[in-house]
Protein backbone atom coordinates (compact mmCIF):
# COMPACT_ATOMS: atom_id res chain seq x y z
CA UNK A 1 0.00 0.00 0.00
CA UNK A 2 0.94 3.83 -1.01
CA UNK A 3 0.24 6.37 1.70
CA UNK A 4 0.85 10.22 0.30
CA UNK A 5 -0.50 12.96 1.91
CA UNK A 6 -2.51 15.48 0.13
CA UNK A 7 -0.38 17.84 -2.47
CA UNK A 8 2.91 15.15 -1.31
CA UNK A 9 3.06 14.74 -5.01
CA UNK A 10 3.58 18.97 -5.66
CA UNK A 11 5.72 19.65 -3.06
CA UNK A 12 3.49 20.72 0.32
CA UNK A 13 5.33 20.57 3.29
CA UNK A 14 1.83 21.44 5.11
CA UNK A 15 0.03 18.60 6.21
CA UNK A 16 -2.85 19.67 6.64
CA UNK A 17 -5.71 16.97 7.80
CA UNK A 18 -8.49 16.34 4.73
CA UNK A 19 -10.87 16.48 7.56
CA UNK A 20 -10.74 20.19 7.32
CA UNK A 21 -11.35 20.53 3.65
CA UNK A 22 -8.86 23.06 2.48
CA UNK A 23 -5.00 24.27 3.14
CA UNK A 24 -3.00 26.75 2.98
CA UNK A 25 -1.79 27.72 -0.64
CA UNK A 26 1.64 26.56 -1.84
CA UNK A 27 4.22 27.29 -4.71
CA UNK A 28 4.33 23.68 -6.72
CA UNK A 29 7.90 22.01 -7.11
CA UNK A 30 7.99 20.76 -10.39
CA UNK A 31 11.45 19.56 -10.19
CA UNK A 32 9.99 17.18 -6.64
CA UNK A 33 6.96 16.36 -9.17
CA UNK A 34 8.99 14.94 -11.66
CA UNK A 35 11.10 12.54 -9.05
CA UNK A 36 7.03 11.32 -7.66
CA UNK A 37 6.16 10.68 -11.52
CA UNK A 38 9.26 9.03 -12.03
CA UNK A 39 9.08 6.88 -8.70
CA UNK A 40 5.35 6.24 -9.04
CA UNK A 41 6.06 4.58 -12.54
CA UNK A 42 9.00 2.22 -10.86
CA UNK A 43 6.95 1.21 -8.21
CA UNK A 44 3.93 -0.15 -10.22
CA UNK A 45 6.01 -2.52 -12.00
CA UNK A 46 5.57 -6.16 -11.71
CA UNK A 47 9.02 -6.10 -9.89
CA UNK A 48 7.85 -4.16 -7.26
CA UNK A 49 4.39 -4.45 -7.14
CA UNK A 50 4.63 -8.90 -7.13
CA UNK A 51 8.11 -8.85 -5.91
CA UNK A 52 9.28 -10.51 -2.73
CA UNK A 53 11.06 -7.83 -0.78
CA UNK A 54 14.42 -8.93 1.30
CA UNK A 55 15.99 -6.75 3.85
CA UNK A 56 19.63 -6.65 3.42
CA UNK A 57 22.09 -5.71 6.17
CA UNK A 58 24.67 -3.22 5.29
CA UNK A 59 28.55 -4.51 5.72
CA UNK A 60 31.08 -2.20 6.74
CA UNK A 61 33.92 -1.84 4.40
CA UNK A 62 36.66 -1.92 6.84
CA UNK A 63 37.08 -2.41 10.59
CA UNK A 64 35.90 1.08 12.55
CA UNK A 65 33.92 2.45 9.90
CA UNK A 66 30.39 2.22 11.35
CA UNK A 67 28.42 4.51 8.40
CA UNK A 68 26.96 1.23 6.84
CA UNK A 69 24.42 1.12 10.23
CA UNK A 70 22.60 4.50 8.56
CA UNK A 71 22.24 2.58 5.51
CA UNK A 72 19.04 1.10 4.73
CA UNK A 73 18.58 -1.42 1.70
CA UNK A 74 15.70 -3.88 0.37
CA UNK A 75 16.28 -5.97 -2.99
CA UNK A 76 13.24 -7.11 -4.88
CA UNK A 77 12.89 -10.38 -6.47
CA UNK A 78 10.12 -10.05 -8.91
CA UNK A 79 8.57 -12.39 -11.68
CA UNK A 80 10.72 -13.70 -13.67
CA UNK A 81 14.05 -13.10 -11.70
CA UNK A 82 13.86 -9.46 -12.15
CA UNK A 83 15.69 -7.63 -9.86
CA UNK A 84 15.37 -4.32 -8.24
CA UNK A 85 17.28 -3.00 -5.35
CA UNK A 86 16.44 0.23 -3.50
CA UNK A 87 19.01 1.62 -1.33
CA UNK A 88 19.53 5.06 1.04
CA UNK A 89 22.44 6.27 3.22
CA UNK A 90 19.65 8.14 6.28
CA UNK A 91 23.44 9.57 7.57
CA UNK A 92 23.95 12.88 8.09
CA UNK A 93 27.61 12.54 6.42
CA UNK A 94 28.94 10.15 3.78
CA UNK A 95 29.02 6.85 4.39
CA UNK A 96 30.49 3.44 2.96
CA UNK A 97 28.88 -0.05 2.52
CA UNK A 98 28.85 -3.35 1.55
CA UNK A 99 25.51 -5.03 0.23
CA UNK A 100 25.40 -8.58 0.40
CA UNK A 101 23.96 -10.05 -2.77
CA UNK A 102 23.43 -13.69 -2.70
CA UNK A 103 22.00 -14.36 -6.20
CA UNK A 104 23.23 -17.26 -7.57
CA UNK A 105 22.05 -16.18 -11.18
CA UNK A 106 25.41 -13.58 -10.77
CA UNK A 107 27.78 -16.23 -11.03
CA UNK A 108 30.39 -15.58 -14.07
CA UNK A 109 28.19 -12.81 -15.66
CA UNK A 110 28.71 -9.17 -15.69
CA UNK A 111 26.20 -7.63 -14.06
CA UNK A 112 24.80 -4.03 -14.48
CA UNK A 113 22.75 -1.66 -12.27
CA UNK A 114 20.67 1.06 -13.51
CA UNK A 115 19.37 3.57 -11.33
CA UNK A 116 15.53 4.28 -12.35
CA UNK A 117 15.57 7.45 -10.69
CA UNK A 118 18.69 9.34 -12.01
CA UNK A 119 21.14 8.40 -15.17
CA UNK A 120 23.62 6.63 -13.22
CA UNK A 121 24.45 3.23 -14.26
CA UNK A 122 27.33 1.07 -13.44
CA UNK A 123 28.52 -2.46 -14.59
CA UNK A 124 30.30 -4.75 -11.64
CA UNK A 125 31.70 -8.75 -11.87
CA UNK A 126 28.96 -11.10 -10.76
CA UNK A 127 31.67 -13.27 -9.29
CA UNK A 128 33.14 -10.22 -7.24
CA UNK A 129 29.45 -9.47 -5.95
CA UNK A 130 29.14 -12.94 -4.99
CA UNK A 131 32.49 -12.82 -2.96
CA UNK A 132 32.30 -9.25 -1.65
CA UNK A 133 28.57 -7.49 -2.21
CA UNK A 134 27.97 -4.11 -3.51
CA UNK A 135 30.37 -1.66 -2.74
CA UNK A 136 28.55 1.62 -2.08
CA UNK A 137 29.77 5.25 -1.40
CA UNK A 138 26.72 7.82 -1.00
CA UNK A 139 26.18 11.22 0.19
CA UNK A 140 24.18 11.97 3.34
CA UNK A 141 20.74 11.64 2.20
CA UNK A 142 22.18 9.33 -0.57
CA UNK A 143 19.28 7.00 -2.93
CA UNK A 144 19.34 4.68 -5.24
CA UNK A 145 16.76 2.42 -7.04
CA UNK A 146 18.46 0.12 -9.13
CA UNK A 147 17.13 -2.35 -11.96
CA UNK A 148 19.83 -5.38 -11.84
CA UNK A 149 20.23 -7.16 -14.88
CA UNK A 150 22.72 -9.37 -15.52
CA UNK A 151 24.64 -10.21 -19.34
CA UNK A 152 27.23 -12.51 -20.35
CA UNK A 153 30.65 -10.96 -19.52
CA UNK A 154 32.16 -8.94 -22.34
CA UNK A 155 34.99 -10.03 -24.65
CA UNK A 156 38.41 -9.25 -23.92
CA UNK A 157 40.58 -8.29 -27.23
CA UNK A 158 43.58 -9.91 -27.03
CA UNK A 159 44.95 -8.95 -30.77
CA UNK A 160 48.03 -6.80 -30.69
Amino acid sequence: MLLLHDGQLDGARVRTPVELGRRPEEAPNPELRRFYDRLLDVVATDAIRRGTPVRLEPRPTWDGDTTNEAFVARLWIGPRRAFRLAVANLGAATGRCFLPLGIPDFAGRTISFEDLLSDARYERDGNDLLAHGLYLEMPADGYHLFRIRGHAPRERDTST
